[in-house]
């Protein structure tokens, strides 16, 4: 009997030891204050209860932030009669995660449109338990409705653990994030957008007018479109219409300077490749979405204001041409709707002269402006070298990092109020590249490049009391990469 007591002690005692970590990594999860309320990502539990609390038939808008950014919720109710549910938010969310949450809650009589970025990211079955449960983070009953296997689940502990480290470390410091940009929570209304009158968007503030690269390029290709993604769409399509919700597909607004191959033959096969193989109808033309770039604001799916108001009216005619009681006959006029995009804020001229240039060989971009695309003889000679603002009297918006393969330059830096606006390539084979200083104070300023093939020992530095680790494009990346963020400069 001592035995099995000695031996059941050990058990119990052994359990104890497993089961408290993990027992103190859900408590904080769970019952810790909310640390992600003000951020991006905190926007999501205002759009899931909108999403459950309307009894009455609505209209569902489901995608990723090129909804959030880009749709009028209030104009298009105005039409349809009908209360309208903006359920977009983040491509770091994915865009299955999106129909998990709403497939439940849709009901006879809605109209659901899906608008997905067209990036092979959010045409995939992409998930992430990291981005997920900081978006969960205000109201954790979302996770009844994940669709997931056990061994899915199992991972949800790594997922748990990262939260639990990241909101005692937010609590212990007092330093919630709190973004002082567009990306912050309190910018979107009761419909989900985002509120003009709380962040203005006016203009097109990318310096080089689009992102740039493959990281951030238009393919209309339909391999992006994985496989497994299309059946799960079309299956979430089905249990709607069986429902008796009526589902459409609608394009994203694409920045036209962005897309790789604007061929008519590349946009009219990659638009009959949705036609053929969506279990719903494609009630919208891929060229009217293919916009200029001036409707834009700071992503390649992101619009200002005025192009929020002429994508959301180039959706409700395409709805009217379904529904004959739309009386859309005197839309524009009616409505105000701009005919000609603002202007941008950066030009691509450069005034002046800029020594750096020196060390870099260049080659123009569409805009006319400059991309570093290698380093000079000159510029091999140096351990550190600056990006310059302009070259030959346009302004320098985009660098390939791969010229740092095999090169002896060990510190990259970007000054403060840099044009730059575009990393691309990786920093596979940079050996010698142990440190970029970033000086400028606003992180939506340079889209990062991929860091998945980083040097070990490269570490990214940015000014003290910036929101780099916050934002929509540095956020994912400073998950990702440990010694990407030191708040130092």
């Amino acid at each position: 009997m001592k035995k099995i007591l000695k031996i059941t002690a050990a058990v119990i005692l052994s359990l104890a030891v497993v089961l408290a970590p993990v027992g103190f990594m859900l408590g904080v999860s769970f019952l810790a204050p909310s640390q992600y309320s003000n951020t991006f990502y905190g926007a999501l539990d205002a759009k899931y209860q909108r999403l459950c609390s309307i009894e009455e038939s609505k209209v569902v808008v489901v995608g990723g932030s090129s909804v959030a950014f880009g749709l009028d919720s209030e104009l298009l109710e105005k039409y349809t009669g009908m209360p309208v549910v903006n359920f977009g938010l983040y491509a770091d969310l994915g865009t299955k995660l999106m129909l998990e949450l709403s497939r439940d809650h849709i009901k006879a009589g809605d109209i659901v449109i899906l608008a997905p970025e067209l990036d092979a990211q959010t045409l995939s079955m992409y998930f992430s338990w990291d981005n997920t449960l900081k978006a969960f983070d205000d109201d954790m009953s979302m996770l009844g409705e994940l669709d997931r296997s056990v061994d899915e689940w199992l991972f949800s502990i790594e997922g748990f653990w990262n939260l639990a480290s990241a909101k005692l470390g937010y609590t212990v410091n007092g330093n919630k994030p709190n973004p002082t940009d567009v990306y912050n929570a309190n910018n979107f209304n009761e419909y989900g957008d985002i509120d003009p009158e709380k962040f203005p968007r006016e203009n097109n503030i990318l310096k080089g007018h689009y992102l740039a690269g493959e990281n951030y390029e238009v393919n209309f290709d339909p391999a992006i479109v994985e496989p497994e993604f299309l059946e799960y769409l079309n299956d979430y399509i089905l249990d709607c219409k069986e429902k008796e919700a009526e589902v459409y597909f609608t394009w994203c607004p694409v920045n036209d300077l962005a897309v790789s191959d604007p061929s008519s033959e590349k946009m009219t096969a990659f638009e009959n490749f949705f036609r053929q193989n969506l279990k719903c109808e494609v009630i919208s033309n891929l060229a009217d979405y293919k916009m200029e770039s001036g409707w834009f604001y700071d992503t390649n799916f992101h619009l200002n204001d005025a192009g929020v108001k002429v994508r959301t009216v180039k959706l409700i005619k395409d709805l009217a041409r379904k529904y004959e009681n739309m009386n859309v006959a005197s839309i524009d006029a009616d409505e105000n709707v701009p005919t000609e995009a603002p202007e941008h804020k950066y030009s691509t001229d450069f005034d002046g002269t800029d020594n750096n240039a020196d060390f870099f060989v260049f080659e123009q971009t569409k805009t006319g402006t400059y991309k570093i695309i290698g380093i000079s003889d000159l510029g091999r000679t140096q351990k550190a070298l600056i990006v310059p603002l302009g070259h030959l009297g346009k302004a320098v918006t985009e660098i390939d990092v791969s010229i740092f393969a095999d090169s002896a330059c060990e510190k990259l830096i970007i000054p403060d109020g840099t044009n730059l606006s575009s990393m691309t390539g990786s920093f596979k084979g940079a050996s010698n590249l142990s440190e970029i200083c970033i000086y400028e104070d606003d992180p939506g300023a340079v889209a990062p490049p991929s860091f998945s093939e980083a040097p070990a020992g490269l570490s990214v530095h940015v000014p003290s009391g910036s929101d780099y680790i916050t934002h929509y494009n540095w956020s994912p990346v400073a998950d990702s990469f440990p010694n990407l963020i030191i708040e130092d400069l």
